[in-house]
């Protein structure tokens, strides 16, 4: 059953979504990197130190959001971004092999195990790609301390009401229990699941929504 549309209350009614600007990258890289430095495939990557993780993670996902070009939606609140999402069109997977190469150059500082951690998870979810044509979503994310207001939902259905005007299939893999459950309530059903870096990552779609005349 697919869940209603989330009603607009307290700060959602002044939080608007919009499509990021190119040089608004580095900022959404900075809300990715706070919504999700205590995940797990992150905690994997990077060192445990966490003010070390959130750099290693501003750059990593700076380098992916710039690298794969794809369009991020973000949550405002008059001038301060609260959440990220970015998603890609059909075809827009797997990344051409010139754009892994910058991607590889992009993030050359970062400590080699972390750059070896980050390659050997992008392989593993890349290789779970579904054959037909879909809607990837992410990284999607809150920011730590704006988290479980209703943003993330708010900025999830603005991305499913693109998909399904679309009539396409949307599909994203996470790697938390909590995550699963969140996506489940919004239609999306599991099509898969494996280990990467010890942890267990689940792979989720979900079929368009048409409304009916």
């Amino acid at each position: 059953m697919r869940r209603p549309p989330v009603r607009l209350r307290g700060i959602l009614a002044r939080v608007k979504p919009r499509l990021l600007a190119p040089i608004e990258r580095p900022l959404a890289a900075r809300i990715i990197a706070s919504g999700m430095v205590d995940d797990p495939i992150q905690r994997a990557i990077h060192i445990p130190d966490v003010a070390a993780r959130l750099h290693g993670m501003e750059i990593l996902f700076g380098a992916t959001l710039r690298e794969t070009e794809r369009p991020t939606l973000g949550a405002w609140e008059d001038d301060e971004l609260l959440g990220v999402a970015a998603y890609g069109p059909p075809g827009s997977c797997p990344l051409p092999e010139e754009r892994r190469e910058t991607l590889s150059q992009a993030i050359a500082g970062l400590p080699l195990s972390a750059r070896k951690n980050f390659h050997a998870w992008r392989a593993n979810w890349g290789a779970h790609d579904p054959a037909e044509p879909h809607w990837p979503l992410g990284p999607f994310a809150v920011r730590a301390n704006a988290q479980a207001r209703g943003i993330g939902s708010h900025l999830l259905e603005a991305f499913l009401e693109l998909v399904d005007k679309c009539e396409g299939m949307a599909y994203l893999e996470t790697d938390t229990a909590g995550n699963v459950r969140f996506y489940e309530r919004f239609g999306f059903e599991r099509v898969g699941r494996d280990e990467v870096l010890g942890v267990e990552c689940t792979f989720m779609s979900r079929r368009p929504t048409i409304s009916r005349p």
